[in-house]
This record gives structure tokens, sequence and C-alpha cells, in this order.
């Protein structure tokens, strides 16, 4: 059993990177395009919708989805239940959206954010017939299925939102290019979910789903609140064009630190579930992927922090230069919360969730206040709050793992400690070496500073930590097998 669970989880893993590293590569080669021809204006107002449908959208299911990979029982039926629930609330707030796209315009005092999010509303309903077909696909642990899906979508939202944007569609390229995209990831996880939703409806199954997934949807809406309340401040209290820098700053970091977190945790959640009575176990496996996500997570962050200059100028071009100190603020703070982002999949494998809630809950009483009052002086106040923010989390995360899992600190240190020694030395090394050859221009400079680091941090790691270094070599040879 134990077996096969590493082996799903290693294959989910795989799947999971193949859809992440595919998407976010055709992503990035969008928002390159792009951001070369629209301006941050553009990027702001698309931004303000998003920000409001992806609240609206934590609400589209009531959480059935999770708790269909959770509870156990006759799938069939509780799927029928769960895609029923899906599509009923996914209409209701269609609708909601649609109807509250003026008041939404004149809080933000943005004309034209009333049309953009009334086309949005659209989306509510086309993601809510595909809910439960993704949440049959984790639950399988079918990541293959997810990988096509969300491979077509970001391959149609790319090709629409060029095509329009060099025909002078502006904003409006990125709008089309949304909702194109999500459509036909609707149409493919059908096709590929292999399942028909029935009409038949049980109450008491509607009950069991929605009263676990009612503390999915309160942390998931509190999540966005906390996750994009920055994005709203600035667009209230400045305007589109500031929040279309700090959209494209949030956007480095969140492609590579904070999207490779939650990958893994695609595939993380089936596979605690299934161990979640051994407790041994389940520390045990949270900790091999605390060692896995530091190793990844703290050298590409610090890179980032290096090159952050270079990389804005050579991609997205000179205009976007005001985005740079944010970016590495941002990188700082995510690269902290990715220590202890898989939490959160150990909390809702054992069956409570409601520790995530009460955190979040917290948090918005302390940080929003803190980024309304900062907003005013400008999009690196805001990007220092919630760097700082991260940091406390994860201590508090920590600390409360230690009580509910028996999770020992020193075992936590143990596990980054390999990946943070390497990174210090790879850090340092990057910043002597661009010192030097700071006169290159901004593309050479890259194409050096990257396989510097990359060189450095693999020497200083093989050195340092053998065993790690060896663990991640095994890994590697495990995804290919896969």
């Amino acid at each position: 059993m134990k077996g096969s669970l590493t082996k799903a989880t290693i294959t989910g893993s795989l799947w999971n990177y193949l859809t992440f590293g595919s998407g976010k590569t055709i992503v990035f080669i969008t928002t390159i395009v792009l951001a070369r021809l629209l301006t941050p204006d553009d990027f702001g107002i698309v931004a303000l919708s998003l920000l409001v449908i992806t609240f609206l959208d934590r609400f589209r299911d009531f959480g059935v989805g999770e708790a269909l990979v959770y509870h156990k029982g006759d799938i069939d039926l509780n799927s029928d239940v769960a895609f029923w629930i899906s599509v009923i609330v996914s209409l209701l707030i269609a609708i909601t959206a649609f109807f509250c796209a003026p008041l939404v315009s004149e809080f933000f005092d943005e004309p034209r954010l009333m049309l953009v999010l009334k086309v949005f509303s659209l989306l509510f309903i086309i993601n809510g017939l595909a809910n439960i077909h993704v949440a049959r696909i984790k639950r399988e642990m079918k990541f293959e299925r997810r990988f096509k899906a969300e491979s077509f979508r970001n391959i149609v939202k790319g090709v629409v939102g060029i095509g329009l944007a060099l025909y002078g569609f502006g904003v409006w390229s990125l709008v089309w290019g949304q909702v194109s995209g999500a459509t036909v990831a609707m149409i493919t996880y059908w096709r590929s979910a292999k399942w028909r939703p029935r009409f038949r409806f049980s109450l008491s199954t509607a009950h069991v789903l929605s009263t676990y997934g009612g503390h999915i949807v309160l942390l998931g809406a509190l999540g966005v609140l906390l996750s994009r309340f920055d994005q709203l401040v600035i667009g209230h209290r400045l305007d589109a064009t500031q929040l279309g820098f700090y959209v494209l700053a949030f956007m480095i970091p969140d492609m590579i630190i904070t999207n490779t977190c939650y990958v893994l945790s695609q595939a993380l959640f089936p596979a605690y579930s299934k161990i979640r009575d051994d407790n041994k176990a389940l520390k045990s496996a949270y900790i091999k992927s605390l060692k896995l996500i530091s190793l990844v997570i703290a050298p590409a962050a610090m890179g980032i922090f290096v090159i952050a200059s270079e990389f804005v100028e050579t991609f997205y071009s000179s205009k976007w230069l005001p985005a740079v100190p944010v970016v590495q603020v941002l990188v700082l703070g995510a690269m902290v919360g990715a220590m202890s982002f898989n939490l959160g999949d150990v909390y809702k494998a054992i069956g409570r969730p409601q520790i995530l809630t009460k955190i979040a809950t917290a948090r918005m009483f302390i940080e929003l206040p803190l980024l309304w009052i900062v907003a005013p002086l400008g999009i690196i106040y805001i990007a220092t709050v919630l760097a700082l923010a991260n940091l406390v989390r994860t201590i508090v995360q920590f600390y409360i793992a230690s009580r509910v899992l028996s999770l020992k600190i020193s075992s936590v240190v143990r596990a980054i400690r390999p990946a943070l020694y390497a990174t210090v030395v790879m850090f340092i090394c990057l910043y002597i070496v661009r010192y030097f050859i700071y006169d290159l221009s901004p593309p050479v400079r890259l194409l050096i500073l990257v396989p510097t680091g990359v060189v450095i941090y693999l020497v200083n790691l093989y050195f340092g930590s053998r065993d790690t270094f060896n663990h991640v070599i095994h890994l590697f040879r495990s995804f290919r097998k896969a």
C-alpha cells in the first residue's frame, strides 16, 4: 500500500509539474507579448475584475469538490449531488456578479470595469460545470487528464489574448482570452473525466458534503481576501496603473514560488488523506515534502531577488522597471511562506480544516488594517507588510503543527538546513559576479547569472550535504520511471 501510494504521489507530482511547467511557460510567453503591447493601466483593469471574480469563485461549489476528494462512500452518488450543488451555486453567483458590476465599478472609480465584470460573470457558469469533474480527477489521482485540460486552457487563452491585442482590442484581449480558455478547459474536463452526472439528489449526502465543504469555502474566501486584499486597496486607494505594476511584480514570484507549492499540494492532499490515520507516516511524509520544497524554493527565490532588474527589463521592457523593488520584497515573503504552505494539506487530510479557518480569520483582523493604512504610501510598503505577515504566519503554523501533530521544530530545521546553506552561498557569489559584469546589457547579464547560480547552488549542495544531493538525484530518477 505504501509503495503504491508513494508511486502514485510521485506520478501525480510529475503530472502536476508538467501541467505547471507547460502552463506557466505559455502564460509567461503570453505575458511577455501582452506587456509590450498593452499598458500597466490595461493590466490593472483586468486585475480588478479578476479580483472580484476570484473571491466569488470560492463559493461556486460550496466546497463540495474538496469534500468529494476527502469522503469515502458511494462516489457516483456523491458526485451527482455535488455536481448539482455546484451548478446551482455557480449560477446564483454569476447573476450576483452581473448585477453588482455597477457598484463594483463605482467603488474603484473605474467606469470601464463595469462591462468587463459583466462579461467575466460567464466564468462562474463555465467553471461551475467542470468543478466536480476536476474533483474526481484529483480523487483518482489521474493528473495526466488535468494536464491536458489545463494545457488547452493556457494555449487558447494565450492565442486569443495575443491575437486580439495585435488587432488593438486592448483590455478586451485579456478578457476574451480568459473566457475562451475557461470554455475549452471545461469541455476537455468533461471529455477526460469519463463521468456524466445523473438527475438525482440526496439531502443527507448534500449535508455531509456541505458540512466538510463549508470550512473549505470559508477558508478559501478568507484566503482570497487575504491574498488579494493588497490589490483591492491599491485599486481603491491608488489607481489602475500602480495596480498594473504591482500585478506584474506579483506574477513573477507567484509563477515560480507559490505555484510550485500549489502543484505539490494537488498531489499531496490526496496522498495525505490516504495515510491520515497514521500520524508517524503523516509527519514523515510532510518532512520529506518540506525538504523537497526548500530545495527548490529557496534557491529560486533568492535567485529571482538578485536578477529581478535584468529579468524585468529583458522580458517586459524598461517601462515596467518600477516593479523591480516590489518583486524583490514579494519574493522574500513568498519564500518564507512556502516553508509552511503544505501544512494546510495536512490539516485538511486529518479532517481539521477549521485550523486553517482560524488562522485565516486572525490574519484578516491584523493584516487587512495594516494594508489599508500603508496603501497611500505606495506599493513597496504594501509588499513589505505582506512579507512580514508571511514570516509571522509561518512561525505560527509551525507552532500549531508542533501541538497538533507533535511535529518537532528540530526536524523542520534539519529538513531545510541543506537548502538554506547552499542558497546563502549562491546568493553571495551571484552578487559578486553581478558587480563585475554590471556594464554589460541586461540580457547578457541574465544569461551569465542564471547558469552561474545553478552551478554554484548544486556544487555547494553536493559538498555541503551529499545525502541531500543524492536524494535529489533519486527523486529525478523516480520521476523519470513514473
